[in-house]
């Protein structure tokens, strides 16, 4: 007969008694019986983790020792001789030094008893110590980098393109207030040699510095000019410590296309600069060429709206390093804008109320990016990512009330306060889709000189956004020459 389910390697005393229609028999005499050892299973489910010159290899122990315990493990490579670990290794995971770097091995493992070498388990690859695996390690942070970068590009050139709509706006409006009887057309100082304008704003998460110089010259009819942009545009984020420095110039031609609309077009060039800190250390620099139009139309004499488009290309490069891993990359980006707001201007005499809708979007186009990178002591290009495409849209309401604080006349007035609550929607869609709605307020006051060549502004912003506070201080200076 034979007894099954047994454990090898250990010592059983067995008994033995028959059994009839009566019962159960006498037991018989005690034997002792050892059964033999025998070599454990196979270890599974390994993962092998790639370093500098040697790999670790996580591994599931043998479901069977065999009856005796591991007393070691042993390692093959691309299916060579066996290798006893030296000193013992007896759990997981274990490391094989010695290696190569940027050399791919096929690794197996197998335990050790005193019966012998177990089964040998599945295969697993690493690749080790090369640029591709510290690229690959760290391509998470790599992408994030990039898509950060192009974010913040994308906002300025969003708010390049409002500023640029919004002065226009203001243009038109005022040339409709001073009306056509006095011969100014739609604009009644129609020749500026110089303005300078700058804006300074913090939070907790960015510091932002933005400024604008401008000039223009017109026809005497005032139903065209020609218009000279320069922008800056500084960004830091508090959190890694980046920075994004753009400077951009534009050249815009706008004409009165009948009483109610003005159309303007412009082209220009755009240059910006990054300075990357956090998980990654480096830079970046893009050149692009831009191109686009906006309008404004008069719906009634209180209420107007307006629109703006743009296109631009960028060619971007970018050197970026850890401590183990340096890249450098070139590619191109492809950017598109667009927005448009509808406003309303109601004069109350000491006061005026301007509501307005106002919307946004731009998408950037990254692509696949290629790069040279440097570890390990090797170098090895065609390293690639793709950054798809990054999109942000806004969506706010914001009826702001204008006072004037030295005249009961507004327009007559210095000085104004003004307050402008506001609910505001975000969406920015990149490797995740964040979307973000909350409210919040502006509250701020200006003052201009007696002779109208200078002003000053300070404003504070309030906003609740999702399940975050944001709090912004802007203070602006503007001088006409």
């Amino acid at each position: 007969m034979t007894i099954t389910g047994l454990t090898n390697g250990t010592t059983y005393s067995i008994k033995l008694r028959a059994v009839n229609d009566a019962g159960d028999g006498t037991a018989s005499e005690a034997v002792s019986v050892t059964t033999p050892m025998t070599t454990p299973d196979a270890p599974t489910s390994l993962v092998a983790t790639a370093g500098d010159g040697q790999v670790s290899v996580a591994f599931t122990a043998p479901t069977s020792d065999g009856g005796a315990a591991i007393s070691n493990y042993k390692y093959q490579l691309d299916d060579g001789a066996w290798t006893a670990f030296d000193p013992a290794q007896t759990s997981s995971p274990v490391t094989i030094t010695g290696l190569t770097n940027g050399t791919s091995y096929s690794i197996k493992l197998r335990a050790v008893n005193d019966a012998g070498d177990g089964t040998a388990s599945e295969a697993v690859s690493v690749l080790l110590g090369s640029p591709a695996s510290a690229f690959e390690e760290a391509k998470e942070e790599i992408t994030a980098v990039i898509v950060a970068d192009a974010t913040r590009s994308l906002s300025s050139t969003v708010a390049t393109n409002q500023r640029m709509t919004r002065a226009a706006r203001g243009r038109f409006i005022a040339s409709r207030g001073r009306g056509s009887s006095d011969g100014a057309g739609f604009a009644g100082q129609n020749d500026v040699p110089l303005d300078i304008s700058g804006t300074a704003s913090a939070n907790l998460m960015s510091i932002s510095t933005k400024g604008s110089v401008f000039g223009q010259t017109g026809n005497i009819e005032g139903t065209k000019r020609r218009l000279v942009f320069g922008d800056y545009d500084l960004q830091v984020d508090t959190e890694t410590g980046s920075t994004t420095a753009t400077l951009s110039g534009r050249v815009a031609w706008e004409e009165m296309i009948s009483q109610e609309t003005m159309l303007g077009y412009y082209v220009g060039g755009e240059m910006g600069r990054s300075a990357i800190s956090g998980a990654f250390e480096g830079e970046q620099t893009n050149l692009s060429l831009i191109a686009g139009g906006y309008v404004v139309h008069a719906l009634t004499d209180t209420v107007f709206a307006d629109g703006f488009v743009s296109v631009s290309a960028g060619r971007n490069t970018l050197q970026m390093a850890d401590e183990v891993l340096s890249l450098e990359g070139e590619y191109v980006t492809q950017t598109l804008t667009a927005g448009g707001s509808l406003t309303g201007v109601y004069d109350y005499g000491h006061y005026e109320l301007r509501p307005e809708l106002a919307f946004s979007v731009g998408t950037t186009r990254i692509g696949t990016i290629s790069f040279e990178g440097e570890a390990y002591g090797l170098t090895e290009s065609g390293l690639s990512l793709d950054a798809r495409t990054i999109t942000t849209s806004t969506l706010t309401l914001r009826p702001e009330v204008i006072y004037a604080l030295e005249d009961e006349s507004l327009t007559a007035s210095r000085s104004h306060l003004s307050f402008a609550p506001r609910l505001l929607c975000e969406r920015t869609q990149s490797t995740t889709t964040t979307d973000r709605c909350g409210r919040g307020a502006e509250i701020g006051v200006n003052s201009s000189s007696e002779d109208g060549l200078s002003s000053a502004s300070f404003r504070v912003m309030m906003d609740r956004v999702g399940a975050s506070n944001r709090t912004s201080y802007e203070a602006k200076l503007q001088f006409r020459f």
